[in-house]
């Protein structure tokens, strides 16, 4: 009889303690993180995944304007006359061509174009025919004569971006 009593009055009240406690109450006494903890948990991380975001985003702005700058520093002023042998709108083909022709042992440099393009010149000649000289030199040239065109472009025609 006594256990029917307890059964009957005591099971259900526990039962009752256990649902409104919820799992807290378990955890908790087995050692486990609450769901108070687990929040707190979820927030720290999600805080700190912001400033790892933030840090990262700094970075690449730091990296893109000291590139930027690189850029502008290497730009030389376009006068005269230039043996053009490249002239792309994807601005890495016209990284690869300077240092292929920089390799060839030219002075190559890249000018930008007002439509987008960027030029990759063997570098400044004051006098045309200077110009015209070169660029029968290079046609000759077997380290790029695989170029289909290279042509003469003077800075006088304003195609060029200013600094």
């Amino acid at each position: 009889m006594r256990y029917s009593v307890i059964a009957r009055h005591i099971l259900p009240l526990l039962l009752l303690f256990v649902v409104f406690q919820g799992c807290d109450c378990i955890r908790g006494q087995l050692g486990m993180p609450t769901s108070g903890e687990i929040e707190r948990m979820k927030e720290q991380m999600r805080v700190k995944e912001e400033e790892e975001r933030a840090v990262l985003e700094r970075e690449k702005f730091v990296q893109d304007s000291l590139a930027r700058a690189a850029q502008q520093s290497a730009v030389k002023v376009v006068e005269g006359y230039h043996v053009i042998v490249g002239c792309f709108k994807d601005y890495s083909n016209a990284d690869a061509m300077e240092k292929k022709m920089k390799d060839a042992g030219y002075n190559a440099m890249q000018i930008p174009l007002k439509n987008g393009y960027m030029m990759v010149s063997l570098g400044s000649l004051e006098k045309l025919g200077d110009a015209v000289r070169l660029m029968e030199k290079v046609s000759d040239d077997s380290r790029i004569s695989y170029f289909d065109e290279i042509w003469v472009y003077g800075a006088s025609q304003g195609l060029h971006k200013e600094n």
